[in-house]
């Protein structure tokens, strides 16, 4: 794969979110951030892709994708009772509900929305430039989700970034990243400290990265992130990029440091 010479940023919002962990059974916990197969399931739903017709060309051979959490996040146990269905003529509610405790991922700030900055960057051009058309014009060819169907989200636009404002860093360096990590590429951490918000707490989560055919599941990874998404000084065994824009909801010169899980992969 090549190098990152360009990237899409933008983001998506919501009142709640669920993104269901893969091991869990009769209780339905949440990821506090979209994995990597949901942030390609956001991208397909945007560009019209039919379900589970992106798997490859949304996949780590073609595809970057990273995430960044913007506002700091809880999550609670609600209990929501959906249709059981064991086959496809129980669709119509005929043989009952079931209950299920399920976590809810929510902004811990009053009054704003979760919001989550996806950094997007693919090897044909042509899916960039499709990708940016449609974020710019506000119109989704599916509306994109925070997880479950139920959970629509909204998007805004923030910036395409050309090669001269994306800094290749290499392995080994100590950055300052603001997306999660695979945990196996860890070679240091700063020692947790506190700041302004409290002290950094470090979580690790096992999530899915691919899809194979089908559906079924694929790879996964270890991932380590900060939980409320706040940057973390590392330094890994892959290399990573620093980027700078100007956000226009923000009006200032944004630089930060994202880690592509992709490149573990070559």
């Amino acid at each position: 794969m090549a190098l990152v010479n360009g990237m899409l940023i933008f983001d998506v919002m919501g009142a709640m979110a669920h993104f269901r962990k893969f091991y869990t059974n009769s209780s339905s916990l949440s990821y506090p951030f979209p994995p990597r197969t949901t942030l390609a399931g956001i991208i397909g739903a945007i560009l019209g892709f039919e379900r589970d017709s992106y798997h490859e060309l949304l996949g780590p051979k073609h595809a970057r994708l990273a995430v960044s959490v913007r506002t700091p996040t809880r999550s609670f146990m609600q209990t929501v009772n959906p249709v059981l269905a064991k086959s496809q003529r129980d669709i119509n509610g005929s043989a009952g509900h079931t209950q299920v405790p399920t976590e809810l991922v929510v902004s811990s700030v009053v009054g704003q929305p979760l919001r989550y900055r996806i950094y997007f960057w693919h090897d044909d051009t042509a899916v960039m430039d499709e990708l940016e058309q449609r974020m710019r014009r506000c119109s989704p060819a599916y509306p994109p989700a925070l997880g479950t169907a139920s959970m629509l989200a909204s998007m805004q636009w923030v910036k395409r970034l050309q090669a001269e404002h994306i800094q290749l860093v290499g392995a080994q360096e100590v950055v300052t990243v603001v997306t999660p990590w695979p945990a196996e590429k860890l070679v240091w951490l700063s020692p947790p400290r506190r700041n302004r918000a409290g002290e950094l707490q470090i979580v690790q989560e096992l999530m899915p990265y691919t899809f194979e055919k089908g559906r079924t599941n694929g790879k996964t990874l270890r991932y380590l992130f900060e939980r409320q998404g706040r940057p973390v000084s590392v330094r890994l065994n892959i290399p990573v990029y620093t980027v700078h824009y100007v956000n226009p909801q923000e009006e200032h010169e944004i630089e930060e440091t994202i880690c592509f899980a992709e490149e573990s992969d070559h």
